[in-house]
């Protein structure tokens, strides 16, 4: 059977009697969505939960539902729970690192100000407050007024290396990614989109129905770690694994990964990951791979391995290489599985993909979509002949 997310109850209708558990589950979307550094105006469920919608493509056309979702003190407090979710969320000295960086927090600040300023100003109940003398500090918008002059005060340097986090699920801890404060102010959604089919991912198989696949195994080869953000997930939500490879053909991108597995596990893990330079293509760079993959599988202590890939189905041109390596993997040993992540740009690809992989007589079927089938994950297996 295939899940779909697009299925589950991730966005919910809001209303005045919206249980505090839905509250919760928006909360912790919304400030994940506020540690990749989303663009604020692409934050599902965002101007929902403030009790506005955006009723036009136009970023400056805004109408406030507020009079007929919420009292203004249920107003007050669900802003004072976002502020508390994202940037007023440290509580000590060692959770201030995971802040995205200054330039963002400022944008994100100025939007809900924006949204706000849109709600109160139409919120009968609010006018009323102000009539019958409240004074400015105890407006639900004075928090972000505050945090907008605090973070203004501070000097950012654009080449500032900085992270980005992604809060995995249930309970298994953060994960911290370098990136470029540069491109990301920039370009808003730098990166974001080659990271989706890792998260979703790892929203799959940290599912307790899911993740026997990985428990079961003791070994896990990536194919084109890119930055590691599935490398550190896997290994925070997998601790029992014994090796990962993590391979990719960009030298670029393995320092990138370098970095952030060593800023996620310092040297805790030096003798799980091995990072290596995998090109599908290059004939020396599939001779190696063959070596790493027979010495895992031979190994008593190891055994069956898992082939995890994201994002890795995109050109045409490279998909036979890369099935060639897959069923490279699955022959080593009649137990190991493969599991792709593939964002959907065009059904094109998906379709070489399949054909080629009924070519080379191997068994894979759709476990998992999410979206509107924008990403579809594969289980891949060897192909048992009776």
């Amino acid at each position: 059977m295939i899940m779909n997310r697009s299925a589950a109850p991730d966005s919910h209708p809001l209303s005045s009697s919206l249980s505090g558990e839905s509250t919760s589950h928006l909360l912790r979307h919304i400030r994940q969505e506020y540690l990749l550094c989303r663009p604020p105006s692409q934050i599902k469920n965002l101007a929902e939960f403030l009790g506005t919608d955006t009723t036009s493509s136009s970023t400056n056309v805004v109408v406030s539902t507020a009079t007929t979702r919420y009292p203004v003190e249920t107003l007050s407090e669900r802003i004072q729970q976002l502020h508390e979710a994202s940037v007023g969320y440290p509580r000590s000295e060692g959770e201030k690192e995971y802040q995205p960086p200054t330039q963002y927090r400022i944008a994100f600040v100025k939007y809900i100000i924006k949204q706000l300023d849109t709600v109160l100003g139409s919120c009968e109940s609010a006018k009323r407050d102000k009539d019958d003398g409240a004074e400015d500090d105890n407006e639900p918008s004075a928090l972000w007024y505050e945090s907008l002059e605090s973070l203004s005060g501070m000097e950012a340097e654009q080449t500032e290396p900085f992270y980005r986090f992604y809060e995995l699920p249930e309970n298994f801890g953060m994960v911290k990614i370098f990136e470029n404060e540069r491109a990301i102010v920039s370009e808003g959604t730098t990166g974001l989109l080659t990271w989706e089919a890792s998260i979703e991912l790892v929203r799959w198989f940290s599912l307790g129905e899911n993740n026997q696949a990985i428990k079961e195994r003791k070994w896990v080869l990536e194919l084109g770690c890119g930055c590691g953000l599935l490398a550190t997930a896997a290994l925070k939500i997998f601790p029992h694994i014994l090796k990962y490879f993590a391979t990719d053909g960009h030298w670029s991108a393995l320092r990138k990964c370098k970095i952030n597995l060593e800023e996620n596990f310092g040297a805790l893990k030096t003798d799980v990951i091995q990072v290596e330079k995998v090109d599908w293509q290059n004939e020396q760079d599939g001779i190696k791979f063959g070596k790493l993959v027979r010495t895992a599988t031979e190994s008593e202590e190891l055994g069956p391995g898992v082939l995890l890939g994201a994002d890795i189905v995109f050109d045409t041109s490279l998909i036979p290489a890369l099935v060639d390596l897959m069923k490279k993997f699955l022959e080593s040993h009649k137990d190991s599985i493969a599991l792709i992540a593939c964002t959907v740009r065009n059904e094109e690809t998906l379709r070489v993909l399949k054909t080629c992989l009924e070519s080379h007589s191997v068994e894979f079927k759709e476990i998992y979509s999410w979206g509107d089938k924008n990403g579809i994950i594969y289980k891949i297996t060897r192909r048992i002949i009776s």
